[in-house]
């Protein structure tokens, strides 16, 4: 073989290695970047429940989740199912029943929502706790919305990665001899 075509199939392997080489390097970072956005996600999704992790909501929780059914409701069971959640006991009877029938009907998914309805327990009109800090509470729940759409936290599915290797290929090599082709076009102008 021609060490003339030994050096242009060298410089072309060369080339490809290249591309596989940022193209590696881009995926890495890729994987780096999606990775640090769910550790940012599931790190604002634990300040924001510890922002509920306060009384009385706690308390209405385990009630809830304890007597989901509704016997408790009955007059004969209330006062032995009460004593076990004494944070519970100041606040009225029918409004802790109104409290469990709306958590059982399933009729608000959303727990502000439900907590709005239920101002005696020390819920604002948004639905958060008193002491709570509105205003950081719905920014930590907007950077949450931000950091989950952000482009950087979509999976990169296979297809994909072979799709940004082809571009990358067709890029390195067609802009390779675009550039050739405007050398070569000078210089014949020139002689």
């Amino acid at each position: 073989m021609n060490k003339k075509y030994k050096k242009i199939i060298a410089k072309e392997f060369l080339i490809f290695i290249g591309t596989g080489v940022v193209f590696i390097f881009l995926y890495i970072t890729w994987l780096q970047l999606h990775q640090f956005n769910k550790l940012k996600e599931k790190e604002i999704e634990i300040e924001i429940s510890e922002i509920f992790n306060i009384e009385p909501y706690i308390s209405l929780e385990r009630f809830v989740d304890n007597y989901e059914d509704d016997a408790i409701l009955e007059a004969s069971t209330w006062e032995s199912r009460i004593s076990d959640f004494p944070e519970l006991k100041k606040y009225e009877e029918q409004s802790l029943k109104d409290y469990i029938v709306t958590v059982n009907s399933k009729k608000y998914t959303n727990p502000l929502i439900l907590n709005s309805k239920f101002p005696e327990f020390g819920f604002t009109d948004k639905g958060l706790p008193k002491d709570v800090n509105q205003v950081e509470y719905f920014n930590q729940i907007h950077q949450l919305k931000k950091t989950k759409e952000s482009f950087f936290n979509k999976n990169i599915t296979q297809e994909k990665v072979y799709f940004l290797f082809f571009i990358l290929i067709s890029i390195t090599f067609i802009s390779r001899y675009l550039i050739y082709g405007i050398n070569w076009s000078i210089r014949q102008l020139r002689q």
